[in-house]
């Protein structure tokens, strides 16, 4: 063979071969980003749930603290385990998940309250 032909059958073998690997590397790094873009939304999606979450859980809370100081308010007192927790719950619906200060009234007409002895059942 002569050399010209063996120069031009190396070039070409080259370039297959270039080309070849460019499109295994081009095949490789758009896998990796079709994998990143599910992960990301992958991770909104838990994200969204878990926001969903809290809010369901301050929801909870808000209609929680409302009725057990609307509830002690209508007895005339509470305990003083009680109050206790109810500053906890309503701490932790400030604090922790950002309350907006709707139970503050709430909260001051429960501090009012005269103390009364906790039940002890049998």
């Amino acid at each position: 063979m002569e050399e010209w032909q063996i120069a031009l059958l190396g070039g070409a073998s080259a370039s297959a071969l270039i080309s070849t690997v460019g499109n295994i590397i081009l095949h490789l790094l758009q896998r990796k980003e079709r994998r990143e873009e599910k992960q990301s939304g992958h991770q909104k999606q838990m994200q969204d749930k878990l926001n969903a979450i809290g809010k369901g859980v301050m929801l909870l809370e808000l209609d929680k603290i409302k009725y057990l100081g609307l509830r002690f308010i209508r007895d005339g007192g509470i305990t003083y385990e009680d109050r206790a927790l109810l500053h906890k719950m309503h701490d932790n619906y400030h604090k922790e998940l950002g309350g907006n200060g709707d139970l503050d009234q709430i909260m001051e007409e429960v501090d009012e309250l005269p103390l009364v002895p906790t039940v002890k059942k049998i």
